[in-house]
């Protein structure tokens, strides 16, 4: 179990990744931070279930943030 973990992806933008109490399938709080290159439509989006006990996702114009309780652990193919 990582106390601390983070992660920037170059994919159309920038996107940060932080995790907090992270395991191999589940983390505790999870948050990402996004500056995209095209700008889109603002939309917030508030999940329960599918894997998480509470997620949200806010989009306006070129930034993005996503916010995940008690969730599986957000995975990239290396």
């Amino acid at each position: 179990m990582k106390l601390f973990d983070y992660r920037c992806v170059d994919d159309y933008g920038k996107d940060y990744y932080l995790f907090f109490l992270k395991t191999k399938t589940y983390t505790a709080l999870q948050m990402s931070f996004s500056i995209c290159e095209y700008p889109g439509w603002p939309h917030l989006q508030i999940t329960f279930g599918g894997g998480r006990l509470f997620g949200m996702f806010a989009y306006a114009w070129k930034f993005g943030f996503d916010l995940d309780l008690s969730s599986h652990t957000w995975r990239w193919d290396d």
